[in-house]
């Protein structure tokens, strides 16, 4: 199915100027945003007729039209996909599971004002951010609680809490709670949170000498406490003109990026004062967005490294890191690992144990089929996988679909579509049945999968895995990512581990499979919807 004949003519029309385009589905909600150097060409580049990725395959059939915005360069291009991803939150774009990557610092509008951190923004107070690092943020929130004595108790105790005698608790856990000093130190934060530390304290310092000329000894005195907790619990503090300067500052970490060309796979490493852990996964075929497309986005959700490593070529760096500074306001340092780490030894090490990790992982995807006959205790290696999926809204639409994967590649060809026949109310388990049974009644033996998937629990496995003793069974629960299966009379359930290439693998699956039957019910209901 083409593109719609509206989009088409637009993009012809299209002008070569740098900029970004943006398209739109039903009730125009933004299904993915792109930058280009030229538009036309880019634009002109989905038209074509022999591609056969599955997101651009969805793009196709979901996009209702298409826009663009002109800007003057490339850079400027950049900087507004970014903005735009950000805003609308494409479909296709986002990276993140997470939809809010953001934290901020809260000081609640109470009688006793609260200070804490907060993802959203619906309750009334002040909120200051939002901030990116997470991890410096709740830091920064758990040591001035501390170093205050912040900590608000949910009860009274005569003497004080284990808290109030450690220094950390406000003292409303006892009778004669002072709110007068826990308003007055929750008013200082507050100063300093929204004037910025370095500001803040030299004016704390002019306060103290004037404070100090008057004779005012005491509250010169308290003024000084708190401005010496500060500095003390936060080094150097009172040089950031800004709070997220700051939390910049603590965020000493490396990034390592390394792609495998053969299994087209992204990995993300990070090394934190001398400890490497694997960050991300990307899987580039689950992606309408290239490598830098996906590192541009990831750093627009997530805080800059000191340095950034990678084993790919990186069009123009220079653009890169002039988009960096202009949407961060800071850049790294970019070591492509080919041109300055050409002799091994010259390596970092954390970099050296990266590559390791890499080809473990690679070598993990490889062993997947035998991984699956291992853990499912199937009679074959586990590489072509059938998986299920039912999609209803109410009485609307009911349909099943199937989708194949041989190896680590969908094959589209093989993919089904059904419309429920046997119940026109919703029923999982009826509607499963019948699928699987249409699919397979009559399929030639060498045709059958070594596994058929069903997206659900326990409950639709069991609708389902005697209709044909010979094929082989197993569900994938959506919210535990639990695998069931019936081996003969043995019961195997086990949690997928996310991280591993095997959870990437058997998820990467049924997701494609739960977009694809949410398409074909979308498709149906609209086109019930025009008919009525």
């Amino acid at each position: 199915m083409p593109f719609k004949h509206e989009i088409i003519e637009k993009i012809n029309g299209f002008p070569s100027s740098p900029g970004v385009y943006i398209f739109y589905g039903k009730n125009r909600k933004p299904l993915y945003v792109g930058k280009a150097k030229n538009i036309k060409q880019r634009t002109q580049s989905y038209l074509r007729k022999d591609f056969s990725d599955w997101k651009e395959e969805m793009l196709k059939d979901s996009a209702e039209t298409i826009e663009v915005k002109e800007v003057e360069t490339e850079l400027a291009a950049l900087v507004l996909e970014a903005q735009l991803i950000q805003a609308m939150r494409p479909k296709f774009n986002i990276l993140l599971k997470n939809k809010n990557p953001f934290i901020y610092f809260f000081f609640s509008d109470e009688k006793i004002p609260k200070f804490e951190l907060e993802r959203d923004t619906h309750k009334k107070g002040l909120y200051v951010g939002p901030f990116i690092n997470r991890g410096v943020a709740r830091q920064i929130h758990e040591t001035l609680i501390k170093i205050f004595g912040l900590r608000i108790c949910s009860r009274k105790i005569k003497n004080g809490c284990l808290y109030y005698h450690l220094g950390q608790c406000a003292g409303f856990c006892k009778d004669e709670f002072d709110l007068k000093e826990y308003k007055r130190k929750i008013a200082f934060l507050k100063d300093f949170f929204e004037e910025g530390p370095k500001k803040f304290l030299q004016k704390v310092e002019k306060e103290i000498n004037a404070l100090n000329k008057k004779e005012l000894f005491e509250e010169a005195f308290v003024l000084n406490r708190y401005a010496d907790l500060l500095k003390s619990h936060l080094p150097n503090i009172e040089n950031a003109k800004t709070l997220s300067d700051f939390c910049a500052q603590q965020q000493n970490s490396q990034h390592i990026w390394l792609f495998d060309e053969q299994s087209a796979v992204l990995f993300l490493f990070e090394n934190q004062n001398n400890h490497l852990k694997k960050k991300d996964v990307f899987m580039l075929k689950d992606y309408l967005a290239d490598k830098e497309s996906i590192m541009r986005t990831f750093y627009q959700e997530n805080p800059l490294p000191v340095a950034i490593f990678y084993n790919f070529k990186i069009e123009d760096i220079d653009l890169f890191s002039k988009f960096l500074f202009e949407t961060q306001k800071n850049s790294p340092a970019f070591y492509f690992l080919e041109e300055h780490f050409a002799n091994d030894p010259d390596t970092p090490i954390f970099v050296r144990l990266s590559q390791e990790l890499l080809v473990r992982d690679i070598k993990a995807l490889s062993s997947i089929p035998a991984d699956l006959k291992q853990l499912l205790k199937t009679k074959n290696e586990v590489v072509k996988i059938d998986c299920f999926d039912i999609s209803h809204h109410q009485e609307l639409a009911i349909v099943g679909v199937r989708v194949r994967f041989n190896g680590q590649d969908a094959d589209t060809s093989s993919f089904k579509k059904f419309k429920i026949q046997t119940t026109k109310i919703p029923n999982d388990y009826q509607s499963m049945k019948e699928v699987v049974y249409r699919c397979y009644a009559g399929e030639l033996p060498e045709k059958l999968p070594d596994l058929v998937l069903i997206d659900g629990g326990i409950g639709q496995l069991n609708s389902v895995r005697n209709i044909f003793p010979d094929l082989e069974f197993a569900s994938l629960a959506k919210r535990e990512e639990t695998i069931f299966r019936f081996a003969g009379n043995e019961k195997i359930v086990f949690k997928l581990d996310l991280q591993s290439q095997l959870g990437l693998y058997i998820t990467k699956i049924r997701n494609r499979t739960h977009d694809f039957a949410v398409s074909y019910h979308r498709l149906l209901k609209n086109k019930k919807s025009i008919q009525s």
